[in-house]
């Protein structure tokens, strides 16, 4: 195991010792990783902890690393795209533990967390007449509305669209968009977790082999392992659905029910803002080679008023 960490460090830049490394307390956890926050050089960051006990064998924490340390190196240093610092591994507790070192944005939370914020919602009173971009969401027998401010929503939703933009041009596809995936900075979105992420090189769609996304945010196709770029325009659309209703989400555990959770919350949305209903349905429609490019996006979306 040695011998292969040994070479993943020769063939890859961004080699940092363990030891130049200072590991504080426990941030948040993502699909089979924990995330710590720390110190390198006086710098916080944060660190993405693959450990080869959650793997059924050695080399399979050493590809994880090596696929996603190669969509780094694409990305390069983007406002809009997680800045990854280097990598690092150890060998404490006789478990081999590789680090990707990453920005620390220093927010509390996610996208998810952002929207989700008691500021923007309040328990709904029976009768109670909603403002036109109100939005009314029910779970169970509670019942909320929801009021983020639309300016504000318009602007997010553009700088998610120049976000992923920036990725696409890069031909690589983030396979796992959902608002959990997308820090608030500044005012400005950032993506973060390229650990499902695919570079697409000169092809327009890849096979790969296994599931990638989260189901809800994720295309029919991308189940059967079929990548492109329509594939994470599907998931943009329902992200810009929840950013404006603020939930979508009910009890659904398979693909078709959340379809139909996605469109019933559509078709909500649509009563209030035609055009970007407009925009959303062909981002969410079942044939990919029918949904539009980021860059069409972007366009119609600039008519949102």
């Amino acid at each position: 195991m040695l011998n292969i960490f040994n070479k993943l460090i020769s063939d890859h830049k961004g080699w940092v010792p363990f030891e130049d490394l200072q590991i504080n307390e426990y941030f948040t956890s993502g699909g089979s990783c924990d995330i710590y926050k720390g110190k390198y050089k006086n710098k916080n960051i944060l660190l993405k902890t693959f450990d080869s006990k959650n793997y059924h064998y050695n080399e399979g924490v050493v590809e994880d690393i090596i696929d996603e340390l190669k969509i780094y190196d694409k990305i390069g240093i983007n406002k809009q795209l997680c800045i990854c610092h280097g990598f690092s591994f150890s060998n404490l507790n006789k478990t081999y533990q590789t680090y990707i070192i990453i920005e620390d944005y220093n927010v509390n939370g996610d996208l998810k967390d952002f929207i989700k914020n008691e500021i923007f919602w309040k328990e709904y009173r029976k009768n109670e007449l909603l403002d036109k971009y109100q939005y009314y969401y029910k779970y169970r027998e509670t019942e909320w509305i929801y009021n983020l401010d639309r300016d504000y929503k318009i602007h997010i939703t553009n700088s998610l669209c120049q976000a992923l933009k920036t990725l696409h041009d890069k031909n690589i596809v983030h396979c796992d968009l959902k608002l959990n995936n997308m820090l608030l900075v500044e005012e400005e979105i950032i993506l973060i977790d390229f650990g499902a992420a695919r570079c697409l090189y000169n092809e327009k769609i890849i096979i790969t082999e296994e599931d990638m996304g989260t189901l809800g945010y994720m295309c029919e196709e991308l189940g059967f392992g079929l990548c492109s770029k329509k594939s994470d325009i599907f998931s943009l659309g329902v992200c810009i659905l929840e950013i404006w209703t603020g939930e979508i989400w009910q009890e659904g555990n398979t693909y078709n029910d959340c379809r139909k959770e996605v469109i019933n919350s559509l078709k909500y949305l649509e009563s209030k803002e035609k055009e970007l209903g407009k925009i959303i349905r062909k981002c969410i429609l079942k044939n990919p080679k029918k949904r539009p490019y980021i860059q069409t996006i972007i366009k119609n979306l600039s008519k949102i008023v």
